[in-house]
């Protein structure tokens, strides 16, 4: 009797060891782009990218004028009824104009680089938040829902197949997930609804009235 016990609780115990575990798939994506943070950050990006082109146009302009003194200068220095002292008067001036150039074009290099590498890091530090906001709601229902294991199936292998192979409709909880990540926000925008009125405020007096004649 008790090795019978023992070979049901042993295969009971293996039994329990071998069941299927409540795994879910998400398509991480999807939720990036339809989150709406994700939109929010995009749309700064965009200005930044914008306010970086506008200085960069402003900087070419300047450039560009300072070329144009410089070339119309050169120009006067060949001016063969100039005299020595002119000439030479015109030449120094050219040459420091010139200058002024290479410095201007290096400063237009240096804060080329120096607006790509914020913009860069901007981007970057927005994407890690998003990703670390996406996955902490994705820990918080897989904790609440009893999701054992979350894959992403729009993530890729290393030889460039997708990594989940299969999954039923009913495992994607994406859905679920951009809902949990968004309503929160919506409900934050949401104008705020003005109060009922109180149920006393609502009821009427009758006005009393007298019978004629009496």
């Amino acid at each position: 009797m008790k090795s019978i016990l023992r070979f049901f609780l042993v295969s009971f115990a293996s039994f329990a060891l071998l069941a299927p575990a409540t795994t879910v798939v998400v398509d991480m994506n999807r939720v990036f782009q339809e989150y709406i943070r994700t939109q929010e950050a995009d749309q700064q990006m965009q200005a930044s990218i914008q306010n970086y082109r506008q200085g960069q146009e402003e900087l070419q302009q300047r450039f560009q004028v300072r070329q144009q003194e410089f070339n119309e200068m050169r120009q006067r220095t060949a001016d063969q009824e100039l005299d020595n002292a002119e000439r030479q008067a015109l030449a120094e001036e050219a040459a420091e104009m010139l200058n002024q150039l290479r410095a201007l074009e290096q400063e237009l290099r240096q804060e080329d680089a120096n607006r790509q590498r914020q913009i860069e890091e901007q981007g970057r530090r927005m994407r890690n938040r998003i990703v670390d906001e996406i996955k902490a709601k994705i820990t918080e229902l897989a904790t609440s829902r009893n999701w054992t294991l979350v894959l992403d199936s729009s993530a890729a292998s290393t030889n460039g197949l997708p990594v989940v192979l299969h999954a039923m409709p009913s495992a994607d909880v994406t859905g679920e997930v951009i809902q949990a990540l968004n309503q929160p926000i919506l409900q934050g925008r949401a104008p705020a609804q003005a109060p009922e009125p109180d149920a006393t405020d609502a009821q009427t007096t009758e006005p009393q009235t007298t019978e004629a004649g009496e």
